[in-house]
């Protein structure tokens, strides 16, 4: 499920230390009078960097701003949260730009609605749109993550978790961050980072890293390798499948005799009927220098933006994930 809207973009080039100021202070701003705030800022900054704007030797370090439990019984990243002060759970969907609310859950947790804003939910089956709401406090782990309002969605994923599934995380909270998701030991971190030369995630052993690219707002795609030939993936740890644009498995060789033998899945849309897709087993796709073999996808006509295919959490559920969204890049183990 993508929400997408009008998105203005602006290149900036600079030394090293005024650039990452100001890839922190544009990355995701919505309003034009915040971005020209951060321009002004980011031109003062490119003026002003000397030898005192230089990082200090040893005083990298990672902050923990949120450890938080999956729920069981789910494969995806239901964490517990706090909307206006009232529990609810809430699932991080890397594949969806904003912070939405559930529509059935808006009066249950008594949420003004704002009949000033509307959001329009893009998805597989069709568009959705409703008035957005007013959010007066989001917590995360006990930590307030700056919000001040929420699309709203009757999107089709169901969870049996306590408290109800009331909304979705999506990229643009997430973009402020460095988001670990363990899922074999069923946990969600988020992290900041100081200023660092040296972008790694806080594991031992060996991993694999692939750089990622911005395609819309704060969503990433990265490039995956599926039987020597490179596509572009969404990263989206909100869709249960991994999934192929019919287009992108026409250009992989898979044919329209091939989909037509293959098993049918049906599942819901955004608008709430059914999307058909076909189950086809890959030869070899390759993250990064990460392998695996024989890998069942589901092919339908997604269109993901700037994309090929969803990366979806059954792909995720045996690995550690973590995603630097300001460095731009994702680490895999």
């Amino acid at each position: 499920m993508i929400v997408s809207g009008n998105k203005s973009f602006l290149v900036l080039f600079f030394k090293k230390e005024p650039l990452a100021c100001c890839h922190r202070l544009l990355a995701g701003l919505p309003h034009a009078a915040t971005v020209r705030t951060a321009i002004a800022c980011c031109m003062l900054s490119a003026c002003s960097a000397g030898p005192q704007a230089a990082s200090v030797p040893g005083a990298c370090h990672l902050d923990r701003v949120a450890d938080l439990p999956m729920a069981p019984g789910t494969p995806y990243a239901v964490v517990p949260a706090r909307l206006d002060d009232q529990p609810v759970s809430m699932l991080i969907d890397t594949g969806d730009e904003r912070l939405t609310i559930r529509q059935q859950a808006v009066g249950r947790l008594r949420l003004a609605v704002n009949h000033r804003a509307r959001t329009t939910v893009h998805g597989l089956g069709g568009d959705a749109t409703n008035f957005d709401v007013i959010l007066q406090r989001f917590e995360l782990g006990g930590t307030e993550i700056p919000q001040s309002g929420a699309a709203v969605a009757d999107f089709p994923l169901s969870a049996a978790v306590d408290p109800p599934l009331s909304g979705i995380i999506g990229a643009q909270t997430l973009s402020d961050y460095e988001v670990e998701f363990d899922f074999p030991a069923r946990r969600v971190t988020l992290w900041q980072r100081s200023e660092c030369d040296k972008i790694e995630p806080a594991w031992t052993g060996a991993w694999s890293s692939a750089l990622l690219q911005r395609s819309t707002g704060s969503l990433m795609t990265l490039a995956v390798t599926i039987d020597g030939r490179s596509v572009r993936a969404l990263l989206d740890t909100g869709a249960r499948s991994t999934t192929i644009d019919i287009e992108a498995a026409s250009q992989l060789g898979m044919t329209a005799a091939g989909l037509a033998g293959a098993r049918v899945s049906v599942s819901r849309g955004a608008d709430g009927n059914d999307v058909f897709s076909h189950i086809m087993r890959l030869g070899d796709i390759a993250v990064g220098t990460s392998h695996t073999t024989g890998f069942p996808v589901l092919v339908s006509p997604v269109h993901p933006p700037f994309a090929d295919m969803l990366l979806g959490v059954d792909f995720l559920q045996s690995r550690d994930l973590w995603i630097a969204y300001a460095g731009q890049r994702v680490f895999i183990k």
